[in-house]
């Protein structure tokens, strides 16, 4: 069939009202990776805090004991070939009584010399040359989980902020989606209206609604238009909560929701720091995760009222124009 002008220029911009949502869910899942990625390189138990706590044991365990790792004999041989002479008497400086200190920690922990002995089998690393690797992952450990930066901007701030400016982040990108959500549910409207008035008009040989319909249908993905009568009906609240749509619009507010309880797990560690600060920036980022929800909510709202538009079209498209036709004069 043939579009009038108006009617092309309407699919256009629902078309492009869509897109513009989708870039806008991309961005905002691109941000909650990269929080929930800042929120794990923190934690204890990742892979390279879990790395560096090995190699920190082995420098322990080959400065106070290397025979746990290396053998009684090979380093009752290493002692026979050096030269003894006079030996410097040992002060009990601060650095003595903090390597003695650390050894008395380390060695009776069976579970660490152990794990200290499988590290070193793994790598081969000498004493100087464990130390090295503590120096290079405690300086990635600074470059890379207590600096965070944001791919495309370059921003690089501190992991403490992190609370403040998810939170930040996330109501700008909401709200940006709350807007686009907006300008896609009228430009559907409208080019519903457009469709079911040229077949109340009898101008169009075809079914212009149907064929608008299905023609718009094939550019969504956060809406679910109906293909079949059981797919209009009322949907429970799993089958809500199920729908890809809901569950992308929600993870913001996990995102969040898990920065905040990780705030509060590590709370003595930023009074450490800066009681002050940590107070303030944790107290903002709950009142935006409240924010959040709220925004979440209309947005959500948004998608019910459009997923209410696609099935009356629906309904409208399986009827044909004369029948319409009919029923409008009759009214």
């Amino acid at each position: 069939m043939q579009y009038t002008e108006r009617m092309k220029l309407a699919l256009t911009y629902a078309e492009e009202s869509s897109k513009r949502a989708r870039w806008i869910v991309f961005i905002l899942q691109l941000a909650v990776i990269v929080v929930l990625a800042s929120l794990w390189q923190q934690a204890d138990s990742n892979w390279l805090q879990q790395r560096l706590y090995a190699a920190q044991d082995l420098v322990r365990v080959l400065s106070c004991q290397p025979d746990k790792v290396y053998g009684e004999a090979v380093v009752d041989e290493a002692k026979k070939s050096v030269n003894r002479g006079s030996s410097p008497t040992l002060t009990a400086d601060a650095e003595y009584l903090d390597s003695k200190y650390s050894c008395a920690v380390v060695m009776k922990d069976d579970a660490r010399v152990k794990r200290a002995y499988k590290y070193q089998k793994d790598w081969g690393f000498s004493l100087t040359e464990a130390k090295k690797n503590v120096s290079d992952l405690q300086q990635l450990m600074v470059n890379r989980v207590l600096g965070v930066s944001f791919p495309v901007l370059g921003v690089v701030f501190d992991v403490n902020d992190l609370s403040l400016l998810a939170g930040v982040t996330f109501v700008i990108l909401l709200s940006w989606f709350h807007f686009a959500l907006r300008r896609q549910n009228k430009n559907i409207i409208h080019v519903f209206d457009i469709a079911r008035k040229a077949d109340l008009a009898g101008n169009e040989p075809d079914n212009c609604l149907s064929t608008t319909y299905y023609l718009l249908a094939m550019t969504q993905v956060l809406t679910i238009p109906p293909t079949e009568e059981k797919d209009t009906q009322k949907p429970t609240f799993l089958t809500k909560m199920g729908r890809l749509s809901s569950l992308i619009m929600w993870t913001a507010v996990v995102a969040q929701a898990l920065v905040l309880i990780d705030d509060g797990l590590t709370m003595a560690r930023g009074n450490t720091l800066s009681p002050m600060v940590n107070y303030i920036e944790s107290g903002l980022a709950a009142l935006l995760w409240f924010y959040l929800i709220f925004r979440t909510k209309e947005c959500y709202k948004i998608m019910a009222i459009t997923q209410t538009v696609w099935n009356e079209a629906f309904k409208d498209a399986r009827i044909s124009p004369s029948d319409r036709r009919e029923a409008y004069e009759k009214a």
